[in-house]
């Protein structure tokens, strides 16, 4: 669902060479949304959820949403999804 809570940041999440809309896409993914969801919650295009990932798998050196979150997960202080959410692909 779109109302519910990202992971927030810890303080060495600066280390990333990620912009700041890439690292809440990136939270976003780690919280199991998927596109159609992060666009929302942004108030941006499915496509600009698109081009950000891209832009994030070239800056982190992954291809897949799963090798993101693991290179993302130790900036942030939870990536466990609430109770009953699995995490998704889109």
């Amino acid at each position: 669902p779109v109302d519910q809570e990202l992971p927030v940041a810890t303080p060495v999440r600066g280390r990333l060479p990620l912009t700041e809309r890439e690292f809440e896409v990136a939270r976003a993914v780690a919280a199991g949304l998927v596109n159609k969801e992060i666009a929302a919650r942004f108030d941006i295009s499915e496509h600009t959820v698109s081009t950000h990932l891209r832009r994030i798998f070239t800056k982190l050196g992954v291809d897949t949403r799963a090798e993101m979150v693991g290179k993302v997960s130790p900036f942030l202080a939870s990536v466990a999804a609430p109770a009953g959410a699995q995490a998704r692909t889109g």
